[in-house]
């Protein structure tokens, strides 16, 4: 795997456009993806689509001419071919939770892992977040930010303060 070079300023457009929801659901992965394998065989042209995604993306982040919300369209996209894949991808109130987020202005999301709850990562204009936010209250609202360092370990602290 190659890591995916962008330059800092298209990061940080990035970062503009992304916002990450607990959902309160939880799910045992192993069950979702379980599922996901067995129907392999028979999901091929979405899985290639998938695929093919992957590229565009990078070359959307990498082109400093391409319009950054090309990737919520993917990410939209590509939220539509996964729930084709299996049943367990989201549920209808995972389903419900995307479809206002989308009716209040996000162009695109995804499950983070694999599926059926957990955290919500959806792409929103700035100018669109509050209404997202909005819609979405009853979620807890996370902040997220993608960087250059790779994952880290993150507490989270309601209160802002980080003492306890």
């Amino acid at each position: 795997m190659q890591p995916v070079v962008i330059d800092p300023e298209r990061r940080e457009l990035l970062n503009d456009h992304i916002m990450l929801f607990f959902t309160g659901f939880s799910r045992i992965a192993a069950n979702v993806e379980k599922e996901k394998i067995a129907n392999v065989d028979s999901r091929k042209t979405q899985l290639r689509a998938l695929g093919a995604m992957v590229d565009e993306g990078i070359q959307i982040l990498q082109n400093r001419n391409s319009d950054i919300t090309e990737i919520g369209e993917l990410l939209n996209e590509a939220w539509r071919l996964k729930k084709e894949m299996s049943d367990k991808v989201s549920t209808s109130a995972i389903d419900d939770i995307y479809d206002a987020a989308l009716d209040a202005g996000a162009l695109g999301g995804k499950l983070l892992g694999a599926g059926g709850g957990g955290f919500l990562l959806l792409f929103v204009a700035p100018e669109n977040q509050p209404a997202v936010r909005e819609r979405l209250t009853n979620l807890t609202h996370v902040s997220v930010e993608i960087g250059s360092p790779g994952s880290r370990i993150v507490v989270y602290e309601p209160d802002g303060t980080g003492t306890h």
